[in-house]
């Protein structure tokens, strides 16, 4: 059905796509819709697969998507309880990037602008669904379209009231009312690959997304009077006119959201707003405060501890009665991480003696998951794990007084316990059964030390058996006393057994015998037989069969055993964690390891099947968005200080000797890291296909003189040198590269002296990504590096797209990858060098940067290479459009005074001026005028600081302006819960006199009176902001 939307809308092609339309929105069953819609992901890429190609969706693409869109949209308005629970199944996320990725290519006509203004009302419909529909990581995938968006808010002003025009006005109502609905209640995530300052690189992309949204407020302000007539100007019909107004109640509602979520960046930014000279502005960051305050932003993240408060938050969250983050670590930690993960939840829960509560909520939902009672708690889960280190942590000696004097007697015992006649062949029968009674006995001196020390059980133990129990009588109520079996023994007993010595019941000196060992083994078989309920097959052990009697007897004082042990009442258990000592305190590195764990996972997390169901019924989805934007917020997480690096060097020594020796050097001096590390200049992340090891080193950072060249060769061979006997790959991304970037001479050739052959051999390939011409003097001198060990033949020059089919999981930066997204391509261009020769070129231009590709090939180590330069358009001091048809149009740039100087055909330098000349106009729109000053500000000092631009601007001479003040003053009285005997109601609509100066002194008086701890931040922002008001 689907490909019949597709029909061109000719004759009956129109009622056929249209009805087609509607049957697939309104009539599908809700089991169909996540496949649909993944279908629909599908179709969209095959049909754009030739758009790609070409940078430039296709007519036919954009029909498309004016089809689909729209039936998306109406799949995702049909609200019944059915169809919302199979949503949550549903993968909406990677075709909405499918479908903003494709209309950036298109060009903005009537059709293009209404598929946008389209797609711009499924992202607030996606963002109002929100908790039902399941992200693969909602906050980076609202960061990342909030950010696209922006190309899709018009620029120019508004001067006739075309039909086009009208449309542009609607789509940027649109696009902002999509982009309000992101902001809400959004973190800010800079795209910056783990920058030094990350407070500072989020408070940069604040200012971005604010100074853009402020300049578009402006842009309304200044077309307010547009209704009247002016000379020159064509008067603007009624319908632009109110889709401007729509339009600044839409900027202020996005401020207001993008200001509450990221107030400990924004606020100190933003607050020199109120006291701007331009009443339009104030007015605009006014009416922004006042809905902030209404939203109930909280200010305690301006607080110097907002950093400990958070992570406290996070082990709040994990604490949650719902589980919710322990039962999704379950379904995707991976298995051989499951031991450490318990061992950090127990740690956790421990520090608030929530640790029963843990134990319940996992082994109840390993229950629910369950099929068969003859496997419960018997494979490793995580449930399994944590009730086993828990029995480890609570045990307080108690196996050790209760095992301890049997094993010290075991280990006089000089018997024989050995039932496997292959191992002693020369044992007579009558030995053999002598060995049969001997672990008889032993396990028979176990039990009865075991039955006798029910009571001296730790209280903690028994409540975990007891909610154990309980979890599974609920599903399985034959199987209550084999679970709790299965957790006794499989889990805490016979391990201990087995290995007493690693388990604390003998000293570490101990030794124990061979017969010893194997009498152990022999009776942790039996005793977890017992527990199971089992006798000994006769095929896989006959040699254990001889103590089926003994087994048989055992069962009925086993179950006693159990039962009693799990025979527990809430109430006991209660009162002993009250009795105990509540002082546990929950120790930094687990918390620290906390955030590393869920930041590791966070895009796998509630992404199974159960969790998204629990999600849809309200269960988990909550809280796990909260630790989402927790992890935002708190950004990436320390590296493990115990990560200690461990090298599988396996190279000759005499080829060593210099790397050894500059390796132990450096270790001797502790040679620090810490700053190289955090630029992320040389790493290893991910791997090939064919499983190798992929480093990067990315040249642009590093500068000459910023870092010792010795230190970064150190850290980029301590980092190669655990994988150095095998198999690796490297990228070198040199886009942006400089001659500010190149190493120095002695730096290479101390470098190259210390590379081992082994390493030299071992690198199988060196993608060199975006070659420039900057590049060409560095490949002169690695010239008579390469070329005598015939390291050349291993070097491909290689852009984008050919590294992605290398290497499909490539980790570049997100920098890079942003300065390569550039989806108009523009070819049959020249650049013209200082002595005006014309060189050809191909342009690709981006939101944040500008490409240069040479269409001819240049020999780089002694491989043929196509030369690209990378300019970020940021760096853009002037653009010079041509002054004639032939004429060329220079950019200059600030960083290495570049000009560049491009010709074109009269149609192609047309479009390619207007795009870059687009680009740059929005790039200005989202830069502040001025280098804004972050004031710091602290929770104390924000009513203060409020109160006083409030009062101020109600003197103001603008009615709105007033107005807008008289609203923010009732805000901040009734958030704070100032004492003024509600003299203040927030008004609409209502005329503030401008001889208000009395109302303002009694108003001051009063707040003077009842609230004097304002008093001194009151003053100090007062004479700060009468300095700068107007």
């Amino acid at each position: 059905m689907l490909e019949l939307i597709k029909i061109e809308p000719t004759g009956l092609g129109l009622t056929v796509r249209e009805t087609v339309k509607e049957a697939l929105s309104s009539e599908l069953h809700a089991v169909l819709v996540p496949g649909l819609l993944d279908y629909i992901h599908h179709t969209c890429q095959d049909v754009f697969e030739a758009d790609q190609r070409e940078n430039r969706i296709s007519s036919q693409g954009l029909a498309y998507l004016e089809q689909v869109i729209p039936t998306v949209r109406k799949l995702l308005d049909m609200d019944t309880s059915k169809h919302l629970q199979y949503l949550a199944l549903a993968e909406v996320e990677p075709l909405m990037d499918v479908f903003m990725d494709h209309l950036r290519l298109s060009t903005d006509n009537q059709d293009a602008i209404k598929v946008k203004t389209w797609f711009c009302k499924l992202v607030s419909r996606v963002m109002a669904l929100r908790d039902t529909i399941s992200f693969r990581h909602e906050i980076k995938f609202r960061n990342r379209t909030m950010d696209k968006l922006l190309a899709f808010v018009s620029t120019a002003e508004t001067t006739r009231p075309t039909g086009s025009e009208i449309a542009s006005v609607e789509l940027d109502v649109s696009c902002v009312s999509a982009m309000s609905d992101l902001l809400l209640g959004l973190p800010l995530q800079p795209v910056e690959d783990a920058p030094k300052d990350r407070v500072a690189a989020k408070s940069r992309l604040f200012l971005k997304y604010f100074t853009f949204l402020m300049n578009l407020t402006n842009r309304c302000n200044r077309l307010e009077s547009e209704g009247s007539e002016r000379p020159g100007r064509t008067r603007l019909p009624s319908r632009v006119l109110r889709s401007f107004d729509g339009l600044r109640e839409q900027t202020t509602s996005a401020m207001s959201h993008l200001l509450a979520a990221n107030v400990e960046v924004g606020l100190g930014h933003a607050i020199g707003m109120g006291y701007h000279f331009d009443p339009g502005v104030r007015l605009a960051f006014t009416e922004v405060l006042n809905r902030v305050l209404q939203s109930g932003a909280e200010f305690d993240t301006l607080a110097e501890s907002v950093l400990s408060d958070r992570y406290g938050k996070l082990v709040d969250l994990c604490l949650d009665p719902s589980l919710a983050i322990p039962i999704a670590l379950a379904s995707v930690v991976d298995t051989d991480e499951l031991d450490d993960l318990a061992a950090l939840l127990v740690a956790v829960f421990q520090s608030r003696r929530s640790l029963l509560m843990l134990c319940g909520g996992l082994v109840r939902q390993e229950v629910t998951r369950s099929q068969n009672a003859g496997t419960l708690l018997r494979r490793n889960s995580l449930a399994t794990k944590v009730v086993a280190h828990a029995f480890r942590v609570l045990d307080n000696g108690y196996l050790y007084n209760t095992l301890g004097p049997v094993l010290q007697d075991l280990i006089a015992d000089e018997r024989c316990y050995e039932l496997d006649p292959n191992r002693t062949p020369q044992q007579t029968p009558e030995e053999l059964n002598q060995s049969r009674h001997n672990v008889e006995d032993l396990c028979t001196a176990i039990l009865t030390r075991l039955r006798d020390s029910i009571e001296d059980m730790p209280t903690s133990l028994r409540g975990i058996l007891m909610v154990v129990r309980a979890a599974v009588a609920s599903q399985f109520p034959e199987a209550e006393l084999g679970a709790v079996g299965a957790i006794v023994f499989l889990r805490y007993i016979s391990p201990a057994i087995v290995s007493p010595v690693q388990q604390g019941l003998l000293p570490d000196s101990t030794r124990l015998p061979l017969n010893v060992l194997r009498a152990l083994l022999f009776a942790s078989k039996v005793l977890q037989n017992i527990a199971n309920g089992l006798q000994f097959a006769s095929v896989k052990e006959p040699h254990m069969q001889g103590l089926n009697p003994f087994v048989n007897g055992e069962f009925d004082p086993m179950n006693r055993y159990l039962n009693a042990l799990s025979a527990l009442d809430e109430a006991t258990v209660s009162n002993e964690d009250a009795a105990e000592d509540p002082t546990l305190v929950l120790k930094e590195s687990d918390v620290l390891a906390l955030h590393r764990v869920l930041h590791s996972y966070s895009e796998r997390l509630g992404r199974d099947p159960a969790s998204l169901q629990s999600a849809v019924r309200g269960g988990s989805g909550s809280v796990l968005d909260q630790v989402n934007t927790l992890l935002v917020q708190l950004g990436d997480p320390p590296k493990s200080k115990s990560n200690d690096r461990r090298y599988s060097y396996s190279a000759t020594v005499d080829e060593n000797k210099k790397l050894e020796d500059f390796l132990a050097r450096h270790k001797f001096l502790a040679t620090p890291t810490d700053e190289i590390e955090a630029r992320n200049l040389f790493y290893r992340r991910g791997t090939t296909e064919d499983h190798r090891p992929v480093f990067y080193y990315i040249a642009r950072r590093y500068m000459t003189g910023e870092l010792d060249a010795e230190h970064i060769m150190y850290h980029a061979l301590l980092t190669l040198k655990p994988v150095i006997s095998g198999p690796f790959e490297l990228v070198v991304d040199l886009t942006q590269f400089s001659r500010a970037n190149e190493p120095s001479g002695p730096a290479l050739e101390q470098f190259a002296g210390l590379i081992p052959p082994s390493l030299t051999q071992n690198l199988r390939r060196v993608y060199v990504l975006n070659a420039p011409r900057a590049f060409l003097g560095l490949a002169k001198r690695l010239n008579r590096y390469v070329l005598g060990s015939k390291f050349h033949k291993k070097v491909a020059f290689v852009n984008l797209p050919e590294l992605q089919a290398q290497i499909p999981k490539l980790q570049l930066p997100a920098s890079t990858l942003r300065l390569l997204d550039a989806p108009e391509h523009f070819t049959n261009v020249s650049l013209l060098g200082t002595n005006k020769r014309a060189t050809p070129v191909q342009v690709r231009v981006g939101e944040t940067g500008l490409q240069i590709q040479f269409t001819e090939r240049v020999k780089v180590l002694h491989q043929m290479a196509q030369l690209t330069d990378v300019h970020a358009t940021e760096d853009i001091s002037e653009l010079v459009l041509p002054a004639a048809d032939d004429g060329p149009m220079t950019i200059e740039y600030a960083r290495g005074a570049d000009v560049l100087s491009l010709v074109a055909a009269v149609p192609v330098m047309e479009r390619l001026s207007k795009a870059v000349a687009e680009v740059l106009r929005r790039h200005k729109l989202s830069k502040p005028e001025i280098s804004s000053e972050w004031k710091v500000m602290r929770p104390s000092a924000v009513p203060g600081t409020l109160l006083n631009m409030a009062l101020l601007n109600l003197g103001s001479a603008q009615p709105k302006l007033r107005l807008a003040a008289y609203n923010l003053l009732a805000a901040v009285t009734t958030t704070f819960d100032f004492n003024i005997n509600n003299q203040l109601l927030e008004a609409l609509g209502l005329a503030i006199p401008e001889n208000n100066s009395s109302f303002i002194i009694s108003v001051s008086e009063r707040l003077a009176g009842q609230e004097p701890k304002l008093t001194s931040e009151f003053l100090d922002e007062c004479l700060a902001g009468l300095s700068t008001s107007t």
